[in-house]
């Protein structure tokens, strides 16, 4: 009895946690593992203080199972529903849960946030690019509009240039003409003011040689007789507003030329006729020409 009063407490005292705490190092341990982990430690005394300093072999066979199998029942977790440590554990455990949960949500709203500003950005960027395209087209707009604009500015300035020419061809033409005319006219006139000797078919039937010409104020047709060198006086006068009109050929039939009718021409005035016969096909063309300008012009 004395070695066993005098084992048990020092067994007792070596099996406490260095926390102070009998109950091992996990407080969270519900009474049945304490009970059983104290009675497993008074048995292990009373058996060390009964056998003394050298154990049998089988007693240190079972002293190694129970050391063993003393983790497991250290590390196990029993909840009892009225027990306040099961309680805060639960506490513990709904909070550590309602973290997660917590977090879990936070991850699943930062990544929706995420894919929502992806979203956004993406959509600016698409907008942008459609901006770009809006402002291309219509600055391609512009710049197709400018070409349009150019071009018919260009087309008509081209045909404002061709009107400019043709007007400048027309004048040039119509001066060119006038000067023509006017060339002409001069020819003309001094033609008739100069004379010429033609071959004078008279009121007898007889072709008689006379100078005939025309005024210098082109207002009188006259002529005079050739044989005579000193008589320079007119023979006869006719007022050019007389002159009905001037034919080619002879107007008497009884009358013959000289040398051919296709010399000859008629100038038909109010009062008379005068037949005058040329040289030629050709100076009775520009007489008859002459003549006939004369009676236009006045």
């Amino acid at each position: 009895m004395d070695s066993k009063d005098a084992a048990g407490p020092k067994s007792t005292k070596s099996n406490k946690s260095p926390s102070g705490n009998s109950n091992g190092s996990n407080g969270s341990n519900s009474p049945g593992a304490n009970e059983m982990e104290a009675a497993a430690e008074e048995g292990s005394s009373e058996k060390a203080a009964t056998f003394g300093s050298s154990p049998s072999p089988g007693q240190a066979v079972a002293e190694d199972a129970l050391s063993q199998s003393m983790p497991a029942l250290k590390s196990k977790r029993t909840y009892d529903v009225g027990s306040p440590d099961n309680s805060r554990q639960r506490a513990t455990d709904a909070e550590g849960a309602s973290t997660s949960s917590s977090s879990s949500s936070s991850s699943s709203s930062s990544r929706k946030k995420e894919s929502a500003a992806k979203k956004i950005s993406a959509g600016k960027i698409l907008s942008k690019v459609k901006q770009l395209r809006i402002a291309e087209g219509l600055k391609l707009d512009e710049q197709l509009h400018a070409l349009e604009e150019h071009e018919r500015e260009a087309k008509e300035e081209e045909m404002r240039l061709e009107l400019l020419r043709q007007k400048n061809e027309r004048e040039r033409r119509a001066q060119a003409q006038e000067a023509e005319r006017r060339k002409k006219n001069s020819l003309i006139e001094q033609r008739l003011t100069r004379g010429h000797l033609f071959y004078k078919h008279g009121r007898n039937r007889r072709a008689e040689r006379r100078f005939v010409y025309v005024t210098p104020r082109l207002d009188k047709i006259a002529w005079r007789n050739v044989t005579s060198k000193t008589d320079s006086k007119p023979s006869k006068e006719y007022q050019v507003t007389d002159l009905i009109r001037v034919t080619a050929g002879l107007n008497d039939g009884k009358t013959k030329p000289v040398q051919s009718e296709q010399f000859c021409l008629t100038l038909h005035l109010h009062s008379r006729t005068i037949q005058l016969e040329c040289d030629n096909e050709v100076l009775r063309d520009a007489w008859l020409e002459a003549f006939r300008w004369l009676k236009t012009e006045n």
